[in-house]
């Protein structure tokens, strides 16, 4: 039993050493490109933004790219270049130049230019 505790808690460790170099990883490209970065806390719940009926309700052609109210049990961060992070509140979907949108990311709605 001490074993598989031993076990439990080396997942724990590992898993938040990822989260904590993919948190980095965000600051260090906010930071480069000069601007806010977003990520999905779980990106299968993110696939609900590109779901047929959401995409429907956006609008058609070559449009702003506005922010979205997100989904119900969608979260996610952003990565600010200062180093800090907020939740995001908002998506913003991506047209796809052959229709459709070909992905969306988390954004704060008031931080958005």
């Amino acid at each position: 039993m001490l074993l598989l505790n031993i076990i439990d808690e080396l997942k724990d460790y590992k898993i938040d050493k990822i989260v904590k170099n993919i948190d980095e990883t965000m600051y260090k490209k906010a930071k480069e490109q000069k601007e806010s970065q977003g990520r999905w806390d779980n990106d299968k719940e993110a696939l609900k933004i590109l779901d047929k009926d959401l995409v429907n309700s956006l609008p058609k052609g070559n449009v702003k790219q506005t922010p979205r109210d997100l989904p119900s049990g969608v979260t996610g961060k952003v990565f600010r270049q200062d180093g800090t992070w907020g939740k995001a509140d908002s998506f913003i979907a991506v047209p796809n130049a052959k229709g459709g949108y070909k992905t969306a990311y988390p954004t704060i709605r008031n931080e958005v230019k």
